[in-house]
């Protein structure tokens, strides 16, 4: 069929849809903040001199990513409570084996319950885009 997204960039635009989502600010956020007047306490000995964790590096959103984030999400609707879970955990770049780990499954079974979502993630964006005809 013309014009049909693959299953591969289905699966990419939705994984950026939600580490995009993570990265762009929340401005509602400074109202949750609770500020006192006593002065910052001395650091640790050990905090005070870069003896902290690594931290990974964070994710940058392309512009692209920003006006796609919406359309890709959207493909996301039809899913149920558990898929979304996993499709976000796959977004932390958790492997399988760590997914199957935490729902408590093996790793081949949440590769296979993976799969599925993507399937019905790409079902949807095929069936949106053939309604709307939007390249």
């Amino acid at each position: 069929m013309q014009g049909e997204v693959t299953i591969d960039k289905v699966e990419r635009r939705f994984i950026r849809a939600c580490k995009t989502i993570r990265a762009l600010p929340d401005l509602e956020r400074r109202f949750l903040k609770h500020n006192n007047g006593w002065p910052d306490y001395v650091r640790d000995h050990n905090e005070a001199y870069g003896y902290g964790e690594a931290s990974m590096p964070r994710f940058r959103p392309t512009p692209f990513d920003v006006t796609d984030v919406l359309t890709a999400l959207a493909w996301g609707k039809t899913l149920q409570r558990n898929e979304w879970k996993l499709v976000e955990m796959r977004s932390f770049d958790l492997s399988f084996g760590q997914i199957g780990r935490r729902i408590g499954r093996s790793d081949e079974t949440a590769r296979r319950h993976y799969r599925d979502v993507m399937l019905k993630i790409w079902a949807e964006a095929n069936s949106i885009r053939s309604v709307t005809g939007v390249a």
